[in-house]
This record gives C-alpha cells, structure tokens and sequence, in this order.
C-alpha cells in the first residue's frame, strides 16, 4: 500500500488528475526499474485491477448519484424510477429484489455508454439555447449518471454574466478535452462497472448485518435484553476471539464495527435465537448462512460456489422481502445481489474487502498529528515520503542517480543497522516471524494438572520413546490441544472427536505427533461459523430450497401489505401528534406528573448469568474447527497418527 496524495480542500478527482496521468502512462509506455536479481534494468507496465470503496466514494468515482436518496441508486444495472414515491409500486420492488418470475430485471450499465453520454450532454450544454441546462439534468435523471467535475462546468456555463468563466472552460477544453470530466473517465484499462467490485464491508457488513441487528436489537424489550445479556456473557470464547464484554455488546450495537458484526452473525443461533420469533428466526437464519459464504476464503469449485451463493442469497432476500417491501430504500440489499459478479471477476469476497487496508488509517493519523495545521495535506506528504525514502535504502534498494547517470545503494553499514535490530525493523512496520512448517510444536511444557500416563498403544508403538506436549500449530492461527475437536477423515468416513492428549516421538526433529481422542456421534453444530465453513456446511447439511416464483409472489405480497400497513400507522400517528393537547388548568383535566423509568438506563446484569436462558455455547476450535456440545460414542481411545501433515 502506498500513500499518493491528500487534501483537505481539493476534492477526491481534483487529486485523482494527475493520479490518473501517471497510470496512463503506466499501462502504456511503463517505466524503467533496476531488478537486483539480474542486475539490469527492467521495465514494468500494469493496469488498474480494481477501485476498492465505500458506497458514496464508488458513486463518485463511477459518476453515478448517491445512491440513498437516488432514483437511480445502483451503480452496476439500470436499476430506476421516474420519481422518488414510485419506490412504493410493486414494479420497483421487483425490480429492486431482482425477481425475475414474470417480470424483466434491469440490464446491465455500460461503461462506454455512460462515457458517451456524458461527451454528447457536454456538447449540447455548449449551445447557446435556452433549454440547454434542462436538457443536461433530464439526460443526467434518465440515465442515473453524475460527473461532479462536469456538473460544475455546466453550473459555470449557464452564468451568462460571467463571460470569463466560460472563456476559461473553453481555454482548458482546448489544452485536454478530458479536463472538463471527471478523470477516471480518461483511466486506461478501467470499466467503472466491472472493476468496482461489491465491498463486503460496507455493503454487507455495514449493511444487512447492521440493519437487522439496530431493527432487533431496537424491538427488545428490558427483560429481552437481560436474557440476550445472558447469552453473551455465557458465550464462551476462549479460543481465538478477545473475551467478549457483553455489556458492550448489547449497549452499544448501533456503534459496531466490521469484526463486531463478524461476531455477532457467528454467535446469533445462540444469542439471538431463543427471543426472536420464528419469521425473525428464519430471516437471521438465511442471514447467518449466507455470511459463510460470503467470508469463504478458499473456493475449489467456483461454478458450485456460485450457484449456491445465489441460493442463498435469493433466500435470504425472500424472508427479506416477507417481513417488510420497505427494506427496499436501502441501496445495499440490492448491491448484494450483485456481488456473485464481482467474485466471478476477483476471486474470493475477502481478496477485494477494504476491511484489511482500515488498519492503516492509524499511520495517517500518527502524521495527521504531528502537523501544524496549516497545509495538513503537505506535511502528510512530506512525512510518508520520508517513509519511502528510508524504505528503498534500509532494505539495499538500487537508487538512480539522475545527475550522474549511475545506479548506487546504500553501504553495508547502513543496511545491517536495518537488518540486525529487531527493534529499528518493527519500528518501519517490519514484523518478521520464522517461517514455520505446519504443523509445529505449539507450547511444549504441560501443566502438572494435565499430565497423564502414557497411553499403552502409543507405549507399545514406541517402547517409551515419547513425551507428552500441551499444544500443536496446525497452521497460524489455529491451535490443538487437549479439549479440542476436529473431524477425522479415514477410509469409513468422517467422524468428529474430541482431542484427550498430545504424545511426540522421540528423537524430536522428527515432528512425529500422536493424538488420543474420543470419538462422538451426537454433537450440536453451529452452521453459521466462519472458521471451516466448509466443513460446518458439509457435517450441518442443513438444506436450502430454492426460492420458487409461487414463493416470490407470496413474499412479495406480504412484504407490499406490511409497508402498508405501517405506512398507514404512521400518518395516523402523525395525526394524533397535530391534535391540539388539553390544557392542564382547564376544567374536567388531569395531567399525570407521575415520572416512568427510561430505557435509556444501562442494564444490570444479571446475579446469575444463565437465569434467563437454556443454551450454553462453547466455541470449539480444531484441525476443521467445529461449534458443538457433545455426547461421547463410547470411552474408548482412538490415536491418530499426524506426520509432516495434521489428520
């Protein structure tokens, strides 16, 4: 990731200008660059793969309108309406929804066709005609496009009394025909339609997971959410998430961030379940299933991924749609449907989420921070340039000298003060860790408490030669020890255990690991895990119908006479506001003075947090990580055998 250019007064395609020269120049003259590794120079030309964004930054960049209070609010198809109360008519929402059960979806936008759009409502605003501005926002409202630069350019053009401006708009034209628009329409390579993925960040995360839980959440009542306390503080995450707080979790869910809401559609079928209603519960359900496979970071069939990807989505929208039509004034349930077209473009949702480059906002505020004040955008500048510069020579990095016409790099002394000082290397960011070779010896030592014989099969196998160890790496973040359960393949089939202890042979260079487990065959699984989703899926079978057109047409009744229904509700209560209110001095009146308790209070919890519920949750993790409360088969021992690669 590399900082190019801030500002706290030119707008974001004012600095994507030069930006976006520079590109242009990349993918079609490429620069020259020394390579070390065959001491010659090399030359380098790329294109843009992809604009990662929020929804407003898209709409920009795409020169499409916001899309909340938009009659145009998609930025991929022609999703529209002439008029804003027109979102309430059963086309819309089919339209919206997708459905495509007797009724045609909106096509596709065009990238090419918005560019030109935009050239031929330019040309006609150059006119001297007095429709000439009417005629720029019909084309602009027809066809749900908006270039900020050129609107500006136009706004310019219609003040007649101010014959310089549009000089100087013609002078500009003149030196680059491109300057009156927005830049990105000049980026070579780039298709603002296709290469703006779905961000499953915003557009997921922020979005549908957000909403239902503030929609939940906000319906509770104070004894529900005692009971929801409950079942967050009985929520056991004692292996690879921070403890939760579960006060925080139910204060203060309208200020969740991305891995708070990861949390909570892992832990809803636990938390959430037993006070929610059946509808609410098949809705969250679709939900919580859908995030598996949304956050699924490896896809070895991509044809099957997707088509059970738009099952579910499909799902998820239909229990969407039953509840309520009026879900359709947020953009982001649409933009969903979208999001099988962008991973059949990029791969995995998690490659294109820009959660991962949040984490660098910290770097431009530690230099936000140590400006003056006075052109922030200019200190930030020089401060990451520093960066770079310390960067390329630290790390031996061959550096041109323009003046003498010569390559150079830093001395050895230099370097090896970057090399050797682990401190100097965390201190750039460095944070480099021995490359391990899975699986691995977690933690060796085993606590007295958890010390145990050795097993006699694992005795006879190895006449004693064998320690006991507390833990094993199978990869980075996963971690087995004794309590964990994982699935075992063998040639009868998959069964899940539950690890009792951990043996290694002796001599230890080998990494030869055995396991002794108990094997179950009842056990609870939590489907909506995002840890081995796979797995989850395939031990879970939990089915998925398809969404029939009988279904839509069902749903979409039901969801038209709920918005309805509330509609009417609310312009009643709007009504009863307006009545004039009795005076309390009046005769044959009486006004309660009586205080009632609010809801605002922070909520106590519990002496006892299981009092309010039956359900106690353990996140489990494994070799193929499972959720499950289990009951053992039999006590009988089974051992298997993990070399070079975990079992």
């Amino acid at each position: 990731m590399h900082f190019l250019s801030t500002s706290n007064v030119a707008t974001s395609l004012e600095l994507a200008a030069p930006i976006v020269d520079d590109l242009n120049d990349l993918a079609t003259n490429g620069y020259f660059a020394y390579d070390s590794s065959i001491n010659q120079e090399v030359l380098i030309m790329s294109v843009v793969m992809a604009f990662l964004a929020d929804s407003p930054m898209h709409a920009e960049i795409t020169c499409t309108p916001m899309p909340g209070p938009s009659n145009s609010p998609c930025r991929a198809c022609k999703l529209s309406v002439d008029k804003r109360a027109d979102k309430s008519l059963l086309g819309y929402v089919k339209d919206f929804m997708r459905i495509s059960e007797g009724n045609e979806i909106p096509p596709p936008r065009d990238w090419s066709h918005t560019i030109t759009t935009l050239h031929e409502a330019w040309e006609k605003v150059k006119i001297k005609t007095a429709t000439k501005a009417d005629y720029y926002e019909v084309v602009k409202k027809k066809n749900g496009i908006k270039d900020n630069i050129n609107s500006v350019m136009v706004e310019l053009y219609k003040k007649r009394n101010q014959p310089e401006e549009v000089a100087r708009i013609d002078a500009m034209e003149k030196v680059s025909s491109h300057s009156v628009f927005s830049p990105i329409l000049n980026l070579a390579g780039f298709d603002g339609v296709k290469d703006t993925p779905v961000e499953i960040l915003h557009v997921f995360q922020m979005g549908p997971v957000k909403y239902l839980l503030v929609d939940f959440m906000d319906g509770l009542t104070e004894k529900s959410k005692l009971r929801v306390l409950g079942h967050w503080t009985s929520f056991n995450t004692e292996i690879n998430i921070p403890i939760l707080n579960p006060a925080y979790m139910v204060n203060h869910y309208k200020g969740f961030i991305g891995k708070e809401f990861k949390k909570v559609v892992q832990a809803a079928p636990f938390v959430f379940f037993p006070v929610m209603k059946p509808e609410q519960r098949d809705l969250w359900m679709a939900l919580c299933s859908l995030a598996t496979f949304i956050f699924q970071t490896q896809i070895d069939d991509m044809d099957d991924y997707i088509d059970k990807l738009k099952l579910h989505i499909n799902r998820f929208i239909y229990y969407l749609l039953k509840m309520t039509a009026q879900w359709v004034n947020k953009p982001k349930f649409h933009m969903l449907l979208h999001l099988p077209e962008a991973i059949l473009r990029f791969g995995p949702a998690a490659l294109f989420a820009s959660e991962n480059f949040e984490s660098f906002n910290g770097v431009l505020r530690e230099q936000s921070i140590h400006s003056n004040r006075h052109r922030p955008g200019r200190d930030i500048a020089i401060g990451f340039c520093d960066y770079q510069a310390s960067r390329l020579i630290m790390s031996n990095a061959h550096l041109y000298n323009y003046e003498d016409k010569y390559h150079f790099t830093a001395s050895k002394n230099v370097t090896d003060m970057f090399a050797n000082n682990k401190q100097i290397q965390e201190l750039f960011g460095l944070h480099q860790a021995p490359l391990i070779q899975y699986p691995a010896l977690g933690i060796a030592k085993v606590p007295e408490n958890k010390q145990q014989a050795v097993p006699q099969h694992i005795r006879d196998k190895l006449q004693n030669k064998v320690r006991q160890v507390y833990s094993i790496k199978i990869s980075q973040h996963n971690l087995v020890q004794s309590g964990t359960f994982l699935v075992n393949s063998t040639s009868y089939g998959k069964y899940v255990a539950s690890v009792n202890s951990i043996w290694q042979a002796i001599p230890l260079d080998q990494m030869k690991i055995f396991l002794e487990v108990t094997p179950f065959h009842r056990y609870i699984l939590n489907a909506c895990s995002l840890r081995s989703s796979t797995y989850h899926r395939d031990e879970s079978n939990l089915s998925c119908p398809p969404v029939t057109g009988a279904d839509w047409e069902e749903a979409t009744r039901e969801g038209m006479d709920h918005w309805k229904n509330v509609s009417r509700n609310n312009a009643q209560s709007k009504g009863k506001e307006k009545a004039p209110a009795l005076n309390p001095k009046s005769k044959g009146s009486s006004v309660s003075t009586q205080r009632h308790p609010t809801s605002s209070q922070p909520l106590q919890r519990p002496m006892n947090p299981l009092q309010n519920t039956n359900l106690v949750h353990h996140e489990l993790s494994c070799i193929d990580p499972l959720l499950l409360n289990t009951t053992p088969s039999s006590n009988s021992s089974l051992f298997l055998e993990t070399e070079d690669q975990a079992t």
